[in-house]
């Protein structure tokens, strides 16, 4: 069960356009990751920063994901308390709250830092990845941000997996 401590209502919000942004707390940095895999912006800060993480939601426009209930009320604006403690349980609240599996656009952003993956020529990841996945490989995803190089390996496979077990649980 997810708690939302303020009475803006998210679905209506994005009714005008607007996308699913986060900013996600210390106690929640695996499920950061995940929705960066789903494709979602997601901000994450690994230390405790309960002021910082207000003013990155107020200023960037982004619900607060947190399991700290202390974090949340009814001064601070769209908080969301996540019950679960695991990050497959977290991914089916927020599903269930914000119908993440109509929205997500998997293996489009950085699953590091957050950055947008852009498509990256063959050539550019000769050096770059191992030589047996430039050998087998045909298709790269990159990170301009903090120069890292994506495919589609055995990882993609079992995140693949992961995925489709969310959108069969809606």
């Amino acid at each position: 069960m997810i708690t939302t401590m303020n009475t803006t209502d998210e679905n209506s919000r994005r009714g005008n356009g607007q996308e699913l942004r986060f900013v996600v707390d210390f106690m929640a940095g695996r499920l950061a990751t995940w929705l960066r895999v789903l494709g979602f912006d997601a901000v994450y800060l690994g230390r405790p920063a309960d002021p910082e993480i207000m003013r990155i939601a107020l200023t960037e426009d982004r619900l607060v994901l947190t399991r700290n209930r202390q974090l949340a009320g009814t001064e601070r604006p769209r908080v969301v308390v996540l019950e679960s403690e695991t990050v497959a349980e977290q991914l089916a609240e927020l599903n269930a709250r914000f119908r993440l599996v109509h929205e997500m656009h998997p293996f489009t952003r950085c699953a590091e830092c957050n950055a947008e993956l852009v498509h990256a020529a063959r050539s550019r990841a000769r050096d770059r990845v191992p030589p047996y996945i430039f050998e087998t490989h045909a298709e790269f995803g990159y990170c301009p941000d903090c120069d890292k190089f994506y495919w589609r390996g055995s990882h993609w496979t079992a995140m693949r997996r992961n995925i489709t077990l969310l959108e069969r649980r809606t």
